[in-house]
């Protein structure tokens, strides 16, 4: 592959609105977390950084047998920017993209993940946002040039008006790019959706 795509997988958050570990709840029958893993791999990626800070032990055993690297945000109560910071700078250096993934969208179809590898390949240098619906989603791509702009207290918004110029979003039938798991009622959404055949899981 001339372009590699690697993918950092935000799993640090101590899950409050949820009220329990939500990298933990079943997603099809499995941890939301391994859930994500597994879908990545799937999808051919297999640079996968899973960034951990809250209970990071119970959140690594539920991956420990697949092949993926793990960073560690000790800052408990830092912002989601220095997890995305902390995870890039975990990137092995040859790879040229880097996606920004979320624990709490599980339902991110392997296909969604081809698509912005294969976007990479064709303009390297440019970042990828997902749409479904008008709205947009997760995982981003991003060129890894880009990357060091990245710091705590900037979120990933800011690096997106910043390169403007470079943005691209793209149209996607996957509503999995949007639908997240902040709360039980967005949880109960969730599985709901894991139980219609026509998802395509």
């Amino acid at each position: 592959m001339v372009n590699p795509v690697g993918i950092v997988l935000l799993a640090a958050g101590a899950s409050r609105r949820m009220g329990c570990l939500k990298q933990l709840l079943p997603i099809a029958d499995e941890p939301a977390v391994r859930h994500c893993v597994r879908n990545i791999l799937i999808a051919g990626i297999n640079n996968i950084v899973v960034v951990l800070g809250h209970e990071r032990w119970r959140v690594a055993a539920a991956v420990s047998d697949f092949p993926v690297c793990f960073a560690i945000n000790n800052e408990t109560n830092s912002d989601m920017a220095r997890s995305v910071e902390i995870g890039f700078q975990s990137m092995p250096q040859y790879v040229t993209g880097v996606m920004v993934g979320l624990c709490d969208h599980p339902l991110v179809r392997p296909a969604t993940y081809q698509k912005l590898r294969d976007l990479h390949q064709k303009h390297p240098g440019n970042i990828f946002v997902p749409v479904y619906a008008g709205k947009g989603g997760h995982p981003s791509l991003f060129p890894r040039s880009l990357c060091q702009s990245v710091s705590s207290g900037k979120p990933l918004s800011h690096l997106l008006r910043k390169h403007a110029d470079r943005v691209n979003r793209f149209h996607t039938g996957d509503p999995g790019v949007v639908y997240d798991m902040d709360t039980p009622r967005d949880y109960r959404k969730m599985v709901n959706l894991t139980k219609d055949i026509s998802y395509g899981l």
